[in-house]
């Protein structure tokens, strides 16, 4: 919806993964009471974000759908897994250049929430086991990725208003 707003969900989800369960189902309804607001101009992906085929393509561009570039990508992979890969790293996965791991596979199913397994089949990366699940305490968080992928950056700072409110 607002190119902008996507640079903030990072900020954002620092707060909302201390957030028990019930307290993130409360921004989700929040979120949903929000008006859906008409996008101001069409999007158009950045030159370095038009993305060939291929596997790390096809994650990059359901990490766009949530209104993540490079940079928030890489901020909100750290917000939610504790992991950090540099903003070039995602490029480098977005275009084939770094090979797709099976750890930076689970760290996409945890921010996508898509199974590891149907990734990995979509991917074709083998998983070693089943160790690298999302931990638990990020339920929920992904579907917060999803819900604000359509708001406003000011709509946005209402939502982490809320989440900063909230007793963690």
């Amino acid at each position: 919806m607002d190119i902008t707003a996507g640079r903030s969900v990072p900020y954002f989800l620092l707060d909302a993964v201390r957030l028990p369960l019930e307290k993130r189902t409360v921004l989700r309804q929040f979120v949903a009471s929000l008006p859906q607001e008409k996008r101001a101009q069409p999007f158009e992906p950045p030159t370095h974000e038009q993305y060939q085929s291929g596997p790390g393509a096809l994650l990059m561009r359901m990490v766009r759908n949530r209104n993540l570039g490079w940079t928030a990508t890489a901020k909100t992979f750290l917000a939610v897994t504790g992991r950090y890969w540099s903003a070039a790293t995602y490029g480098w996965v977005q275009n084939g250049r770094k090979q797709l791991t099976p750890e930076l596979l689970a760290d996409f199913s945890a921010v996508l929430d898509v199974p590891a397994d149907d990734l990995a089949a979509l991917t074709g990366v083998a998983l070693p086991d089943a160790a690298l699940v999302p931990k638990p305490d990020v339920t929920g968080v992904a579907e917060l990725i999803w819900d604000v992928r359509r708001l406003t950056a000011s709509q946005l700072r209402q939502v982490s208003d809320l989440a900063k409110s909230m007793p963690h």
